[in-house]
C-alpha cells in the first residue's frame, strides 16, 4: 500500500486496521513514484509502526531484492521480528521499477537474472535465520560464516512471502521457498488466478513440496458503495492505481461474492489496498468483514 507521507496519519490508520481485526498491514518498498512525490522508506517505517501496534502483523509489499544484500535483509528481518514480538511477515520480490533502480544507482538486470538472484537471496535468508554460521557461494551472492543473532522469535523465522506472477521462474522460486505466495499481476478475471495456481501447483510437485503448505494470496483494490452509483462516485475519489491487483468497484454483497469465488478457487489470503478502500472503509468493516470472521 502507498500512503501519503504523514507519519501520524499512517500510524493512526495502522492502529485502526488493527482494531478492525485485520491480520496484517503492508508498505510498498519504493523510494519514489515521481519527481513531486514524497515516499517513506519501507523498512524504517515498519520498524516505527511495530512500536505503535501490538497485534497486527507487519510486512514489506514486497522488498525489492536488488536494493539490499540478502544477508543484511536476514539480519534486519530478525531484528524487527524480535522488536515486534514475532509479528514480521517478510515479503520479497525480484523488483520491476526500472526508473527507480537507475535513479538510485542500482543495476537493472534482465528479468531472468533478477529472479535467479531472488532464488539465491531466499536461500540465504532462510539459512541465516537458524542462527548458525552460514557459508553460501552462489552465482550472485556469497557469504562466509555469516551469523544472524538474535534469531527471529518464531522457530523457522517470519513467514517468507514471494510476490510475483511470472509463470516459468517466479512461481518456481515461490514453490521452492515461500510460506506464502502473492499472485500479483492478475487481470480482473478469476481465470488468470486459476491458471497461475495450476502452474504453481506443478512447480510445487517438481520441487517436492505440497502446495497446501503455502498460503495463496491475491491483491485486490476495493471500492464500495451502497449502490453502483455511489461506488462509482467513490472510485472517482480513489487515487490512480499503482498496484498489480484486481480492482473491484461495486456493492458489499457483490464484493463478498467475488472474495468467495477466489476462495473457492484456492485463494486463502487477501491483500486490500488501503488507498482505494479509505472512501468506503466503514462500509467494508460493517458489511464485508463480518462474512469472513
Amino acid at each position: 500500500m502507498s500512503i501519503a507521507p504523514n507519519y501520524g496519519e499512517l500510524s493512526a490508520l495502522c492502529r485502526k486496521f488493527e482494531g478492525m481485526g485485520f491480520d496484517s498491514a503492508w508498505l510498498m518498498d519504493h523510494f519514489t513514484w515521481g519527481p513531486d512525490d514524497a515516499v517513506f522508506e519501507c523498512w524504517t517505517t515498519l520498524s516505527a509502526l511495530s512500536r505503535e501496534t501490538s497485534k497486527i502483523h507487519l510486512g514489506p509489499f514486497f522488498l525489492c531484492n536488488g536494493y539490499r544484500n540478502p544477508a543484511l535483509v536476514a539480519k534486519m528481518a530478525a531484528t524487527l521480528d524480535v522488536i515486534s514480538g514475532g509479528r514480521l511477515e517478510l515479503g520479497m520480490g525480484a523488483g520491476w521499477k526500472e526508473d527507480e533502480y537507475r535513479a538510485y544507482g542500482y543495476a537493472f538486470d534482465p528479468p531472468k537474472v533478477r529472479i535467479e538472484k531472488l532464488d539465491e537471496a531466499a536461500s540465504i535468508v532462510k539459512m541465516m535465520w537458524t542462527g548458525r554460521p552460514v557459508t553460501f557461494r552462489g552465482k550472485y551472492y556469497h557469504v562466509s560464516e555469516a551469523v544472524c543473532r538474535p534469531k527471529p522469535i518464531r522457530p523457522n523465522g517470519p513467514n517468507l512471502w514471494i510476490g510475483g506472477g511470472g509463470e516459468r521462474f517466479t512461481l518456481r522460486v515461490a514453490a521452492k521457498h515461500a510460506d506464502a505466495c502473492n499472485f500479483s499481476g492478475l487481470s480482473t478475471s478469476l481465470d488468470d488466478f486459476r491458471r497461475k495456481l495450476a502452474i504453481f501447483e506443478r512447480h510445487c510437485r517438481s520441487v517436492g513440496r505440497r502446495s497446501q503448505e503455502v498460503v495463496k494470496s491475491v491483491t485486490l483494490e476495493v471500492v464500495l458503495g451502497r449502490d453502483d452509483d455511489e461506488a462509482r462516485r467513490n472510485e472517482r475519489q480513489a487515487p490512480s492505481s499503482r498496484s498489480a491487483g484486481t480492482r473491484f468497484v461495486g456493492t458489499p454483497s457483490r464484493c463478498i461474492a467475488l472474495l468467495q469465488e477466489f476462495m473457492d478457487s484456492g485463494a486463502s489470503y487477501f491483500m486490500i489496498h488501503a488507498e482505494d478502500l479509505l472512501s468506503s472503509l466503514e462500509l467494508f468493516e460493517s458489511e464485508v468483514l463480518p462474512s469472513f470472521r
